[in-house]
């Protein structure tokens, strides 16, 4: 992910937004690596046109996408 921090700091945690097309995973990836947070929930709020989901595979230790579609389901 480059360009503009897309988080800021609360004190019970970040809040993060994101644009349309915003990629949620790069985003979540960057604030964990930024942040050097090692676990963590996390809680939305929004709207999602096309959200793609998946699992972390440790023994290809790279991250499995699934899928699902909606149209502008809240999230």
């Amino acid at each position: 992910m480059s360009g503009a921090r897309r988080y800021i700091a609360t004190p019970t945690g970040y809040l993060m937004v994101l644009r349309e097309g915003g990629d949620l995973i790069a985003c979540l990836e960057a604030i964990t690596q930024a942040e050097d947070i090692p676990s963590a929930s996390i809680l939305g709020f929004g709207f999602v046109e096309k959200a793609r989901f998946g699992f972390f595979n440790h023994e290809k230790d790279a991250y499995a996408p699934g899928g699902g579609t909606g149209s502008r389901s809240p999230i």
